[in-house]
């Protein structure tokens, strides 16, 4: 609260000195913020003003660029392409199974939820129930516990 309070009375003053016509920041100010050789943006322009006359960098436009994502994305899709062929290649050489991940990683819409399947499930399981009951003919049975 302390410190909401000071902030509070900080924007008052404030506010009263700009009314009055006074200004928090002087043209000083302004001087001493363009010199300031911490900013980000003196940073980068002395990173590019190093980077003029080196003759070992790859121009960059937006045609070359592209040309480089394209081809990146075609090896991308051949390298698991490839992979995706040598790991059914070893499945039909050893007659193992492959695991989960590695057909998850194949087909990954092999594994859907499938809710149908649950409730049928609980209807079985409820089914089951019933006819232990009717064996033992309104004996009490004790609750599932699972």
């Amino acid at each position: 609260k302390k410190k909401e309070e000071e902030e509070a009375a900080k924007s008052a003053a404030a506010q009263a000195a700009a009314e009055r016509g006074e200004y928090l920041w002087t043209a000083d100010d302004f001087d001493e913020i363009e010199e300031d050789e911490t900013r980000l943006e003196e940073q980068l322009e002395a990173e590019r003003e190093a980077l003029v006359g080196r003759t070992d960098l790859t121009p960059v436009n937006e045609e070359t660029f592209q040309a480089w994502w394209v081809k990146t994305r075609s090896d991308e899709a051949k390298a698991a392409e490839k992979a995706r062929k040598s790991m059914l290649k070893k499945f039909k050489q050893t007659g193992r199974g492959i695991s989960g991940r590695d057909l998850f990683t194949h087909d990954a819409s092999l594994f859907v939820d499938d809710d149908a399947a649950v409730a049928e499930i609980e209807r079985e399981d409820e089914d089951a129930r019933a006819e232990d009951e009717a064996l033992f003919d309104g004996e009490d049975l004790p609750d599932d516990e699972e």
